[in-house]
């Protein structure tokens, strides 16, 4: 009998480490298919840079990347595109968020003309071109939606 109950266990043990794991993920963006050598650079969110497992899925995602001739920038070049991900263990649920893209958000050079007018009659007109220092901030949100996420 001993031996019927450690059969049937062993059994057990053996279909559980069977078992699968489906994950669904989907992504919103309007890149081009091809990316005809834009360069781009991760940003890791906090708690991520330095981590092996963020390393690990970086490079799987600059393997993939690398096939639609999207450049990885190593260098201080400001690239064309900031890869931000994140990974982990949900709980079994529709997980839905939101992650910002920054940006120039003013700044540059602005061309003004105009005319003024007097109370008696007279006019002159004026026009010049200003310049002011950048600035930066968040210009945009990408959406993510994490669907059917298994927990351990």
């Amino acid at each position: 009998m001993k031996s019927l109950i450690t059969i049937i266990c062993a059994i057990q043990l053996a279909l559980i480490g069977c078992a699968q794991v489906v994950s669904h993920v989907t992504s919103f963006h309007e890149l081009p298919s091809v990316g005809s050598d834009h360069t781009y650079k991760f940003l890791p969110l906090e708690g991520q840079d330095g981590s092996i497992e963020y390393d690990a899925y970086a490079k799987r995602i600059s393997e993939k990347l690398k096939v639609y001739n999207y450049i990885l920038e190593m260098g201080s070049i400001d690239p064309d595109y900031l890869v931000v991900f994140n990974y982990g263990i949900g709980d079994g649920g529709t997980i839905t968020g939101s992650i910002p893209i920054y940006g120039q958000t003013g700044g540059g050079t602005a061309y003004t003309s105009g005319t003024v007018f007097t109370n008696y009659g007279g006019y002159g007109s004026y026009s010049g071109n200003t310049y002011s220092m950048p600035t930066f901030g968040q210009v945009a949100q990408s959406l993510i939606v994490l669907d059917n996420m298994i927990g351990f």
